[in-house]
């Protein structure tokens, strides 16, 4: 009983390392296509055809993730950048900057 709950310890963590680098469709598909290779399974389920997966998630994930992320930045910082560009600036948020310049004199 302690070697199989060694064994999903140690899936539980190799998967949540996967989840927190934002792999989570490489992960748990690596996770069932090595499940589907050990057990029974059809012929159409290959080694080959489960790496092509693989590469076809990931590099969908790097893409989807630096294209969404950066473009939801972009645009947040694009929204930030109004009020410095001659708009109204409300009296609070200039007040913080003031004891920095106290400090730097």
């Amino acid at each position: 009983m302690r070697g199989a709950l060694d064994v999903l310890g140690l899936i539980f963590w190799l998967v949540f390392a996967f989840v927190a680098c934002g792999f989570e469709h490489s992960g748990a598909n690596i996770f069932l296509f090595a499940l589907a290779l050990i057990g029974l399974h059809p012929e159409s389920v290959t080694l080959a055809r489960a790496a092509a997966n693989l590469v076809s998630v990931t590099i969908g994930n790097l893409v989807g993730g630096s294209v969404f992320m950066s473009l939801g930045y972009w645009l947040q910082d694009r929204h930030s950048n109004r009020s410095q560009s001659g708009m109204a600036v409300p009296d609070s948020a200039g007040a913080d900057l003031k004891h920095l310049d106290l400090a730097l004199k």
